[in-house]
């Protein structure tokens, strides 16, 4: 998952078909492969993920050229050894204390590494006690991903179509669709993410570097902010934009009335970033931690372990007293108490946990595999699941509904909670 230079097209950085820093599929997983070894497989393939399986053999074609016999047998060794290192690797995260960082803090900040509750700490789920039923699936643009709703709107950024939709709650139908721009081959293509307060939706372009504002009155663009770097995912605050990029290891402060940078703080892959009074919290990916920032001093203020090293966490959000956090690779959601900054649950949840929202002493997490889950604040206990068409990766909550963005399908799918 290591990016490849613009000169090698054969390898360049794809368009996932799973979209996120989190994953780097190119089709069918191997029978039995774990994800250190896909990882490994794809470094030994051209050290990218790649556009397609015949580019992925082109690639690893590559890799065995000269001497045949000899490649061929030195490739045979490292999947052995890929296996047992795999093997090693995962032996090694059930009995050692979670990865540090190697990124600091400022002097000035305090930092700290908490490491994972045992099992016993972590909440069990239960039998369902509620359930999650699907009221209405509506057809967006290619490949949505990141969502923001009021309740009046839901706004769906289409990564795959350089769109913005807007779906009407009342109808349950799409209302509007927005060009946003340049559909140039980006990390995750573009737009990857929108956010509102309700006065104004902001957009990111990621392949144009640069934030759209649309006015919801209109559903027109009435400005755009250009950055240095591409956008992932964008926090509302106040007159605060809070902008990930997730390529440029960066968490960006920008004034929303006049544009202008207010800060530049260094965050290792960062992703999604949530923000309130209390403070800003920004989840770095491959870090397998969360930062909290300083809006005072615009610093890191600390640095949490939510993982294990290889857990890739997603998704941040805000509600019911605690911060919560998805580990992607570790089928989890993680609750921090914002007061101790100290990771007090893990909640097994589906595979491939990716979107997370709040809503009142709910919690809600979508996952790629296929469902989403209501969990309860207070227990943590997972309340109902419900199955989604295509692959759940991304959630909003507004005016009683949850909505469920299916990457894959082009989806958007509308749910109620029933207790």
């Amino acid at each position: 998952m290591v990016e490849r230079p613009d000169d090698q097209p054969e390898v360049r950085r794809a368009q996932y078909l799973v979209m996120g820093p989190s994953y780097c599929r190119f089709g069918p997983g191997l029978p039995g492969e774990s994800r250190p070894y896909a990882e490994s497989r794809i470094a030994r393939a051209g050290g990218a993920c790649v556009r397609s399986p015949p580019a992925m053999g082109a690639a690893e074609h590559r890799t065995r050229s000269g001497n045949t016999d000899r490649r061929r047998g030195r490739w045979t060794l490292s999947r052995v050894l890929g296996r047992a290192a795999s093997i090693v690797l995962a032996v090694s995260c059930t009995a050692a204390p979670a990865v540090r960082s190697a990124v600091t803090p400022s002097s000035t900040a305090s930092a700290t590494d908490q490491a994972r509750p045992s099992a016993s700490a972590s909440p069990s789920a239960s039998a369902a006690t509620a359930t999650l039923d699907v009221v209405a699936t509506i057809p967006v643009g290619t490949r949505p991903f990141y969502m923001a709703a009021t309740a009046d709107a839901v706004w769906v950024a289409n990564s795959g179509s350089g769109t913005v939709s807007r779906i009407d709650p009342r109808s349950n139908t799409v209302v509007a669709t927005i060009p946003i721009g340049s559909l140039t081959d980006t990390l995750f293509g573009s737009p990857t993410a929108v956010a509102t307060d309700g006065s104004a939706v902001w957009v990111a372009k990621s392949a144009e570097h640069a934030l759209a504002r649309i006015d919801p009155a209109s559903n027109r663009l009435t400005t755009t902010i250009p950055l240095a770097v591409e956008p992932y995912a964008i926090a509302v605050n106040a007159d605060d934009l809070w902008v990930t990029s997730f390529r440029s290891n960066q968490l960006l402060r920008i004034n929303a009335t006049t544009g202008r940078a207010l800060a530049t703080i260094a965050i290792p892959t960062p992703t999604t970033v949530a923000a309130d009074a209390d403070g800003v919290w920004v989840v770095a990916n491959r870090d397998d931690a969360l930062f909290r920032i300083e809006p005072s001093t615009n610093r890191i203020a600390v640095r949490i372990s939510v993982g294990s090293g290889i857990d890739r966490p997603e998704t941040v959000a805000i509600g019911e007293g605690a911060v919560w956090v998805t580990l992607t690779y570790g089928d989890q959601t993680v609750r921090i108490d914002p007061k101790t900054n100290v990771v007090v649950a893990h909640i097994p949840v589906a595979r491939q946990a990716f979107g997370v929202t709040t809503a009142g002493d709910v919690v809600f997490v979508a996952s790629g595999s296929g469902t989403v889950s209501a969990i309860d604040a207070a227990t943590g206990r997972v309340m109902a699941t419900s199955a989604v068409s295509g692959q759940p990766l991304t959630t909003a909550f507004a005016d009683g509904a949850l909505w469920v963005a299916s990457q894959d399908a082009g989806t958007v799918t509308r749910l109620r909670l029933r207790r």
